[in-house]
């Protein structure tokens, strides 16, 4: 049967259900066979975290949010500070923090009218734009008022998770979840993840992992990044990566677009990657047969393409303006500060790009760096030709 099923509907294998903003989603999954299409209409669905079963696909609505925050409400005066109590969250902390931004490492996040405030690390530090997180007295300290706001606090860690595969998920907007850095809002083996707007959660947007296709989605203003992690056969074609790394965190760590790590046969076309506070596109550790073909980057902090102790990949057809635009560095040393930059990684393939207006252009390093499982992390057989500079 191929029909409609109302919200405690229940169908076999193919069948569609419609979920609303007042059922719990998981419910719903649990209470249906894999491979149900589960149809999600419009409206919010507030600290939601789904588990799907193999083959399941969800379908938002125009409309359809999933938003891993809890709605504050109840505050009391205290002082010059705005007090939330009750917040027992605590999440996993993780991340190196640029100077200034101490509070990137803690993974919930204060909102404001679905702007993030700068978490910072101690009560008396609390400013305007600035909150403190009290976790033993389970209060939250902020000075700016909040009547007629909407204040949220992130909690919930994952939208979608789990180890079922074949899984799709399209058409939602996925927000404000409290991912740690280095993990995403979505995170699962051999999903779709296809024409969603992922924006506004504390860690990546998307955790990679093998098998997966990421296709036509807007991810952006996410805490750390786009994309991360690691994993072999994935396709990442036709997002827009804009704006990631609002928190903070010291992109010579890991923050920026996408960092695609110890990836093996990765496809990463037509994108436009841009604005984001670190890389745009960036390879690191053992990354091996990668292809970076028909990109735009702009306005990137560092290299629109980074390829940093890999091996074997190809960066071909991008167009690359504007970056390595990181402020106050405007006259870096030119090996640290390139529109496209091999660091350390053997057998790149760099041609038929276009780069424009870039601090340098095309440049290569071959520091120290030990090996990996394909040999030494250093510049070898690199080719770099017919680019327009």
């Amino acid at each position: 049967s191929s029909g409609v099923f109302g919200e405690h509907g229940r169908g076999r294998s193919g069948s569609r259900v419609n979920i609303s903003p007042e059922t719990t989603i998981q419910d719903m999954v649990n209470a249906n066979p894999a491979g149900t299409t589960f149809v999600i209409t419009a409206g919010t669905y507030r600290m939601q975290s789904v588990t799907p079963k193999s083959g399941d696909i969800f379908e938002g609505q125009p409309g359809a949010i999933l938003n891993g925050s809890r709605l504050l409400t109840s505050f009391t005066l205290s002082g010059s500070y705005w007090v939330a109590s009750g917040q027992s969250e605590h999440g996993t902390t993780n991340g190196n923090c640029l100077p200034g931004y101490s509070g990137c490492e803690y993974p919930e996040d204060l909102f404001f009218n679905n702007v993030p405030l700068q978490r910072i690390e101690a009560l008396a530090d609390v400013a305007a734009g600035k909150w403190y997180f009290d976790y033993s007295a389970a209060k939250v300290y902020f000075v700016d008022n909040p009547t007629g706001k909407t204040v949220e606090i992130g909690v919930t860690t994952h939208a979608f998770s789990g180890s079922a595969t074949n899984v799709t998920i399209r058409g939602l907007t996925i927000e404000k979840y409290a991912a740690p850095a280095q993990d995403g809002a979505i995170s699962g083996t051999g999903w779709t993840i296809d024409s969603n707007e992922i924006r506004l959660n504390h860690g990546g947007g998307i955790h990679l992992n093998s098998n997966q296709v990421i296709e036509s989605n807007y991810i952006h203003h996410n805490g750390q990044e786009g994309l991360t992690g690691s994993g072999s056969n994935i396709l990442v074609q036709d997002n827009e990566i804009a704006f990631n790394n609002t928190l903070g965190f010291d992109f010579g760590w890991e923050a920026g677009g996408t960092k695609f790590s110890n990836v093996t046969n990765l496809v990463v076309q037509g994108n436009y990657v841009h604005d984001n506070k670190g890389p745009g596109l960036s390879l690191d550790y053992q990354s091996y047969n990668w292809m970076i073909q028909g990109n735009h980057t702009s306005g990137n902090y560092v290299a629109g393409i980074l390829d940093e102790i890999s091996y074997d990949g190809t960066a071909r057809y991008n167009i690359i303006e504007n970056d390595a635009s990181y402020p106050g560095k405007t006259n870096p040393s030119m090996w640290w500060a390139c529109g496209i930059a091999v660091s350390a990684s053997q057998n790149a393939q760099v041609y038929g790009n276009t780069l424009i207006n870039n601090n340098n252009g095309i440049c290569a390093v071959s520091n120290s760096r030990g090996s990996g499982n394909r040999g030494a992390f250093e510049v070898h057989n690199l080719s770099a030709h017919d680019n327009v500079i």
